[in-house]
Order: C-alpha cells, then structure tokens, then sequence
C-alpha cells in the first residue's frame, strides 16, 4: 500500500476474530488451510484442517512480519459510516469503549469485515423446559477455561462446523 494511509478498526482487544473468540477443545478449520491461507504467506503447517490456536498465530505472525499490528486500533467500536457525497469521503464515528471516547474517522476507501457473530452473545435459542435441567449448559462461545466433562454424558446440541467439531472431540 505505497502512499497509502490505513488503519483497522477491531472492536475487540485482539485480533483473530475468530479464532480467538472459540476456545473450545478441538475447534479447528473446515476449509483447508492451502486455500483458506494468504496466498502471499502460503500456509506450512503439518495440518490440512488446521486447529484454531494455529490459525490464530498464522494471523498474528502474518500481522507482525508485514508491519500491520501499528495500524490496528483495538478496542474501537463503529458507531457509524457515512458516505459523504460532497466530500467524497467516509465519514466514521467510534468508540473508544475503554475511555468511552468518541472517535472520528475519515476515508476514501472502507471495508467492513464484520463477520457474522454477535461476540458478547451467541446465538442460543429458547429451549421449553431448560430452566428444569439440572446439567451444566455451556454455550461454545463462552466455553469455560477449565471444564471438566470427564464422565460426563454430553449433548451437542446444534449445526454445522462448531457442532461437529465439537462433538466429535467430545464424543
């Protein structure tokens, strides 16, 4: 990005996204990582199907070696873009959600790489009955550091990658 000013907005206080939001035993990618990868920072790793705590240090390596960590703004929550006509520019505003500063942002170019999780709550569905259960309900967003389920019968209760992989390595 020669003559180029940027900066990456992350609302959470690291990067990963992904990858260092889930912390449950097992998670790992669906897509193989040859693909998944930079295609300037071809993938290396022994694994096809790479496990998240790998991917997050691909990431974070990635960042330090083409000095883009200075550029990330952590803990910085977009309130707002607009486009401004007249001025031919984005026209963002932040918050600092340490200090609860407000923060203002201008661009000619934005690109939004929102995801599609909500990371302060995961999606979870009413279930009838759940406040009768006696068991332990552990969310995979939220998984505690050092659950024991040793013993435990365990249901996995959902769809696509996080459930399989899941209950695969729980199973």
């Amino acid at each position: 990005m020669l003559g180029k000013r940027f900066a990456i907005l992350e609302r959470r206080q690291s990067l990963g996204g992904t990858w260092d939001l889930f912390r449950y035993p097992g998670i790992r990618s669906d897509s193989d990582m040859f693909t998944f990868g930079y295609n300037f920072r071809p993938w290396t790793g022994a694994k096809v199907l790479a496990d998240g705590a790998s991917i997050k240090q691909y990431v974070a390596d990635t960042a330090q070696e083409n000095d883009v960590e200075r550029h990330i703004r952590y803990g910085v929550s977009v309130k707002t873009a607009d486009w401004s006509s007249d001025e031919k520019c984005w026209k963002l505003t932040a918050e600092n959600e340490k200090t609860g500063e407000v923060e203002t942002y201008t661009a000619s170019f934005l690109v939004g790489c929102t995801g599609y999780y909500n990371y302060d709550q995961g999606y979870k569905p009413d279930f009838p009955g759940e406040q009768r259960f006696k068991g332990q309900v552990v969310h995979p967003q939220h998984w505690p550091e050092n659950l024991d389920y040793t013993g435990k019968k365990v249901v996995v209760i959902g769809s696509g990658a996080t459930a399989i992989t899941s209950g695969a390595h729980h199973g």
